[in-house]
């Protein structure tokens, strides 16, 4: 009997390494590798941004339009309205600007949102790994007795 008490132990002590590299292993992703992945992500989410907001152009074939009959003009004099109020004219060498309109796209913050934290974390995995252990040692004793 002693020899597998030794052999269960030895299996179970494997188990428990095992586990612990695991969790080593995964804390080191998520310490190491993760940032850099979502660091790349939002990169390529601004640049997509960047994208979407530059707009492209394109022809578009247009027709003429229809032809309409236009009304006959008739003999009303205008009489032009006076007013007291000065009016500036632009210099000769001046020309007036009409602003353009320039669509502008503004980040929204659910594109930089990141998605609620839910499922196990690094202490659940530890809470598991000790439960686990207790199992393995508890069910040997259970069967001895």
């Amino acid at each position: 009997m002693d020899k597998q008490n030794r052999l269960f132990a030895t299996i179970a002590i494997a188990l428990i390494v095992l586990l612990g590299l695991a969790l080593l292993g995964i804390g080191g992703w998520a310490l190491v590798i993760r940032p850099k992945q979502r660091a790349v992500q939002a990169e390529e989410t601004a640049t997509a941004i960047a994208m979407v907001a530059t707009p492209t152009p394109t022809a578009t074939a247009t027709l003429p339009p229809p032809a309409t009959p236009t009304p006959r003009p008739t003999n009303t004099p205008v009489v032009p309205a006076v007013t007291d109020t000065p009016t500036v004219a632009p210099a000769a060498g001046q020309a007036t600007e009409t602003p353009a309109a320039t669509p502008q796209v503004t980040p929204t913050a659910g594109a930089e949102a990141t998605p609620p934290q839910t499922g196990f974390g690094p202490g659940s995995f530890l809470v598991l790994a000790f439960a686990l252990a207790a199992l393995l040692f508890g069910a040997r004793r259970m069967r001895k007795a």
